[in-house]
């Protein structure tokens, strides 16, 4: 209490210094020349580029040997030794290409001629968490559009700390601010601020072994989440819109969870906002 807090490295410097991801490229692919120079570079950048400066710190993981960070403008997961010293862990690969639609083209701002061609996204990791064995778990956007019109294409990466290798755990989240991984079953909970029938948000849980999430219980735009063991923690109601933009009625949601035959379900009578 009453401390100051002091800054332990400066990650928009690594970034402008090192650029993790120059070497992935993104955008349109083989997309004819007469079309790429209808697109406004102004509004939608170049049609194809590389990995470009920026940095977004937008998750941490602390552990004994360091700080883990999960940098959505980087897409790349960082650590930060306790001396401030920054090195790359992981560069996230680029989105597999997304065939967009006559109706997509014109839902986005695109020129008709686009439709058919592919689009290569970003990987956006939003969260990091250490699970069994020491690998770590992270959480991606698509690099839009966040929402379903392109399908669900939110992931989850296990990521080698050690050797920098990831691996798709698994996919179809819609909006995937979050996760939490169980250190001793394996169990991955997600948060999925746009998921659920009605597009309103859900948790969604990977059971160990499986690569297939399925849906545990919906609750109102999910972001932050934290699994220990068979209790858990949701952040609610962080982008409900009002007139006036994202209203400030933000909340706590703790859940109690248990596991029977290989399955994860939620005790009733479990959540308590507020808490």
């Amino acid at each position: 209490e009453g401390g100051t807090p002091s800054q332990l490295a400066d990650l928009w410097a690594y970034e402008a210094a090192h650029n993790p991801d120059q070497g992935e490229t993104y955008g349109w692919v083989d997309l004819p020349a007469d079309c790429a120079a209808q697109i406004d570079p102004t509004v939608f950048g170049p049609p194809t580029y590389t990995g470009t400066i920026d940095s977004h710190p937008y998750a941490s993981l602390a552990l004994n040997n360091g700080v883990f960070v999960a940098d959505a403008g980087a897409n790349a997961i960082l650590k930060v030794g306790y001396d401030g010293t920054v090195s790359t862990v992981a560069v996230l690969p680029a989105q597999p290409p997304v065939t967009v639609t006559a109706e997509a083209a014109t839902a986005n701002g695109f020129p008709a001629c686009v439709a058919g061609f592919d689009y290569r996204f970003e990987s956006v990791p939003t969260d990091v968490e250490i699970g069994p064995k020491g690998q770590l778990y992270v959480s991606t956007l698509p690099g839009g559009p966040e929402d379903p019109s392109l399908g669900g294409r939110g992931s989850v990466y296990t990521v080698n700390p050690k050797t920098g290798e990831s691996a798709l755990l698994a996919t179809g989240f819609v909006g995937a601010t979050g996760l939490g991984v169980s250190t001793t079953t394996g169990t991955v909970v997600v948060s999925e601020l746009f998921g659920g029938p009605d597009g309103t948000g859900q948790i969604s849980v990977i059971e160990p072994g499986e690569t297939q999430a399925k849906p545990l219980i919906s609750l109102p735009s999910p972001s932050a989440i934290e699994l220990r063991e068979s209790r858990l923690w949701v952040t609610t109601d962080s982008f409900v819109l009002g007139p006036d933009g994202p209203q400030p009625i933000g909340k706590l949601t703790f859940l109690r969870l248990t596991h029977s035959d290989g399955t994860t379900s939620l005790l009733e009578d479990s959540t308590t906002e507020g808490d």
